[in-house]
């Protein structure tokens, strides 16, 4: 017993689905899943003091954040051994600092004069700018922390957020300058 609609449905499922599963690698796949789900238990966070009244726990917060960075992490782990395999070796650190510069590279170009509602709309978004924002200035990472004899990963990443935050710190300047 078969109902025409149904069949109909089905047919126009096929016909427009795309396999093109198999184009992502496993791994970013997995990078994806893990940082939606840390996402997840981030936004169930808020939703609870927001609807519910319970407090935010900020260790909470904190342990679900570093939830969060340990996806991204993998991924710039990832991506070293992608350029490794493509005749560029970066580390993992480049990979997160070549990421963050990005970012900011993103953000300076889609709100130049700081947050803007209107510029904030997808319909009014430049992504010609932006893109070309990310890609122009990624040979200017010139804040990655030295190479340094075997330090403990805390050491590590201790140092990675000091210099990340005088970067920061940088750049607001440079910002203050261009306005003034």
């Amino acid at each position: 017993m078969s109902n025409k609609a149904f069949d109909e449905f089905i047919e126009s499922i096929n016909r427009v689905n795309s396999n093109r599963i198999t184009m992502v690698p496993p791994f970013f796949m997995k990078y994806a899943m893990g940082l939606a789900d840390e996402g997840g238990e981030f936004i169930d966070m808020l939703k609870n003091a927001l609807y519910y009244g319970v407090d935010v726990d900020y260790d909470h917060v904190a342990e679900e954040l570093g939830d969060t960075l340990y996806f991204v992490m993998l991924g710039c782990m990832h991506l070293a051994l992608i350029s490794e395999d493509c005749g560029e070796v970066s580390t993992p650190e480049e990979e997160f600092y070549r990421i963050m510069q990005m970012n900011i590279d993103k953000l300076k170009a889609r709100f130049p004069h700081g947050f803007d509602a209107k510029a904030a709309q997808p319909a009014n978004r430049n992504l010609e700018a932006e893109k070309k924002a990310m890609t122009q200035n990624l040979e200017r990472l010139d804040y990655r922390p030295e190479p340094t004899a075997k330090k403990s990963t805390s050491d590590r990443y201790e140092e990675m957020c000091e210099n990340a935050a005088a970067r920061v710190h940088q750049l607001e300047t440079e910002e203050v300058i261009d306005d003034g």
